[in-house]
């Protein structure tokens, strides 16, 4: 296990660095392997103040998730922005909703995650400008599959 259960870590910043996004993959103390991918936003114009937003997915669920945003991206390129989808994790603990956000001039995607647990309700959102939404998938996917190699390799060893 890695510092504070990280395993591998990859970031992505926006053409303009309002808005940074952090994709870790972690191991908690259950042996569990999961992404977190964080999303912090500066709050104004300083380098000292933002806001953070993250979910996780855990690596059962990876496969169903990349093709869930695949999705997303053909609805985007079709600019069928009433598109939404909902996506139920392997253990049903879980469930990811995505969509579009246009209320402002900017299209947004939307990535809702919710806990479905009796002690935790809770709703997760990040958010991803539509014009940074093939590089943020582009990176996320290198980021697991940088992951993958380096525990092939480590096996080898």
């Amino acid at each position: 296990m890695g510092v504070r259960g990280e395993l591998f870590s990859a970031k992505y910043s926006t053409q303009y660095g309002q808005r940074t996004y952090f994709f870790n993959i972690k191991e908690n103390r259950f042996g569990d392997i999961f992404l977190s991918i964080v999303e912090s936003v500066k709050k104004d114009n300083s380098d000292l103040s933002f806001r953070r937003h993250q979910i996780a997915v855990f690596d059962t669920d990876w496969p169903a998730f990349l093709g869930f945003l695949d999705k997303a991206t053909e609805h985007l390129a079709a600019e069928d922005f009433t598109w939404r989808c909902r996506m139920i994790s392997g253990n049903n603990k879980r469930s990811y909703e995505l969509g579009f956000n246009r209320k402002t001039r900017i299209t947004r995607v939307m990535i809702n995650e919710k806990k479905d647990s009796q002690q935790d309700q809770s709703v997760h959102v990040v958010s991803i400008d539509a014009a940074d939404f093939n590089k943020f998938k582009e990176v996320l996917s290198q980021t697991l599959a940088q992951y993958k190699e380096n525990i092939m390799k480590s096996a080898v060893l």
